[in-house]
């Protein structure tokens, strides 16, 4: 067994007819699953769930997450950790801002991507899984026209949006 093989499992629960309909229920499921795999492959575990962080899509990377606390895989606290480093660098940027000192970003652009970023953390916690129409990584996808090409902020912001939607090899 592998990422590969985890993958395809679990990919049968996001399938499922009635998973579609509740997110507990697949949450469930999936957790129910990975603990099965957990015993058999745990490093194959580790790589679908670190995959899936990285996509930055529901309900996966939030399934992800819930799965990588409940098991208490701390090999996945870097990309958790990550999230947290992002949010508390635009926080202050959004200050500065906020109090009229030129930086990087408009002020709407740093709180949009606060706030997503937030809200993954958030829905986390409480094991909430977002309505299929909310599952994308909104802060990605802002155009930073007015950020200066050198900027360290928007480099990490940039490479935190790559990181988490796109799908590793």
């Amino acid at each position: 067994m592998g990422k590969s093989d985890v993958l395809a499992l679990l990919q049968t629960d996001l399938s499922n007819p009635t998973s579609l309909k509740s997110g507990e229920y697949l949450e469930e499921q999936v957790k129910k699953r990975a603990v099965v795999i957990f015993e058999y492959d745990k490093v194959g575990l580790v790589e679908a769930m670190r995959e899936w962080i990285i996509l930055a899509k529901d309900p996966e990377t939030m399934l992800a997450v819930s799965v990588a606390t409940s098991l208490g895989l701390t090999s996945l606290s870097e990309e958790i950790a990550d999230l947290r480093d992002r949010v508390t660098e635009l926080r202050s940027q959004l200050e500065r801002r906020e109090n009229g000192i030129d930086g990087d970003g408009e002020v709407w652009e740093l709180r949009q991507t606060i706030e997503e970023i937030e809200d993954w953390a958030r829905r986390a916690r409480s094991n909430e899984l977002s309505k299929k129409d909310h599952r994308y990584a909104g802060f990605g996808y802002i155009v930073n026209d007015t950020w200066p090409l050198d900027s360290e902020l928007s480099s990490n912001r940039f490479k935190l949006a790559d990181k988490y939607r796109r799908r590793l090899p």
